[in-house]
């Protein structure tokens, strides 16, 4: 299985497809940001796990959106978040996984064609072109509103990151500059 993980202390996205591509399971994990960053990091990673447990699945694919730059303030915490998720998901018992981590500018040029796109950009290239994986829950309609394209911007980039994972793992083929972007991903573990 490949599980897509777009990590962020507000909402992160969570997307679960079986080797061929039917989708398994999504979410958007919302944390308490009036509780300490570490435990909010743990609620997070936890509940990642707590989904995984739903499968039984032997061995999974971790593909994630590695936090970069010279992140400041809050933003520092998605490196916590990073690693909670990564020593969570390594330590899972019941399965074997490997996990590799893509830029957000590698995500964003995978999806859109170019790295510096703008996140409504890739929200309305993911709900374009892989909206028909996700149950209509999940999809941008009237109900989304006031946030509209934006309602599931990190469950979609998760689908993105399983997307990544297929073509990386070979599963399926893409474009040229989705193969240029899949040249930057990491193994973590």
């Amino acid at each position: 299985m490949i599980i897509g993980v777009d990590g962020s202390l507000t909402s992160t996205g969570l997307c679960i497809l079986s080797r061929d591509g039917q989708f398994l399971g999504a979410d958007q994990i919302a944390s308490d940001p009036k509780a300490p960053t570490h435990v909010r990091c743990r609620g997070i990673a936890r509940a990642i796990t707590e989904h995984l447990q739903k499968h039984d699945v032997s061995l999974w694919w971790a593909f994630m959106e590695e936090p970069g730059g010279s992140l400041q303030g809050d933003a520092g915490d998605l490196r916590t978040l990073f690693w909670f998720i990564v020593e969570e998901l390594a330590n899972y018992q019941r399965a074997v996984v490997s996990i590799y981590g893509i830029s957000a500018k590698g995500l964003t040029k995978f999806v859109t064609g170019n790295g510096n796109s703008k996140a409504g950009d890739k929200a309305y290239a993911i709900s374009k072109d892989w909206m028909d994986l996700l149950p209509e829950e999940f999809h941008a309609t009237d109900r989304t509103k006031p946030k509209g394209l934006m309602r599931w911007a990190d469950l979609w980039d998760a689908l993105a990151l399983c997307k990544v994972g297929r073509q990386y793992l070979q599963l399926e083929e893409g474009t040229t500059t989705q193969q240029e972007a899949l040249q930057k991903i990491k193994r973590i573990v």
